[in-house]
């Protein structure tokens, strides 16, 4: 089937699509999350209060068929996830947070998956995130698939395993040391 996905920022209209498209995605295998689309704007809502918040949309036609969505790394702790200690963590292997960008979430509809756009969404938010000034990448999942699309854009050699989180034990936090050359 012949499609052309376009890649956006998100805009007010997209907001009621992405929490869809997080509640979809994040019903399933590995995560069997039961947030309603509800729950999801309001995780939305917060983040985009987040200093350095970046959010791409990628879209077939008008339907939003995924996301990505992050900000640079907070001092305060945010839901589920204690920064406070992430820092003291990331600190304790000399990498400093004030110059990393949080990859929050990222997520395409299951019948959109391994079509190459969660790979376009993460290189697109990169070069965003770059304009901030970062110099790492955070991501924190338990989603191997995840970790191969990192591992894809900026090189298996490149993706550091750190440390399992604090609270959810079964994610790991994954860092990413970014070069000055375009991903």
């Amino acid at each position: 089937m012949e499609y052309e996905i376009t890649y956006d920022v998100l805009k007010d209209e997209h907001k009621e699509e992405v929490a869809n498209v997080y509640s979809i995605t994040f019903s399933r295998a590995p995560w069997y999350s039961n947030y309603t689309p509800k729950d999801t704007l309001g995780f939305l809502e917060d983040a985009m209060r987040r200093k350095g918040f970046i959010c791409l949309v990628a879209k077939l036609a008008d339907k939003v068929v995924g996301f990505s969505w992050g900000f640079l790394v907070p001092d305060e702790d945010v839901r589920n996830i204690t920064f406070t200690k992430i820092r003291k963590m990331l600190s304790d292997k000399g990498i400093d947070a004030d110059t990393c960008f949080y990859g929050a979430v990222t997520a395409v509809l299951p019948d959109f998956q391994r079509r190459g756009i969660g790979t376009e969404l993460i290189t697109r938010r990169t070069e965003l995130a770059r304009e901030h000034g970062v110099t790492g990448l955070l991501n924190r999942t338990k989603n191997d698939n995840m970790v191969k699309s990192y591992k894809k854009v900026f090189g298996e050699e490149n993706v550091i395993t750190l440390f399992n989180d604090p609270i959810l034990s079964d994610r790991m936090w994954y860092y990413t040391k970014l070069n000055n050359t375009k991903s």
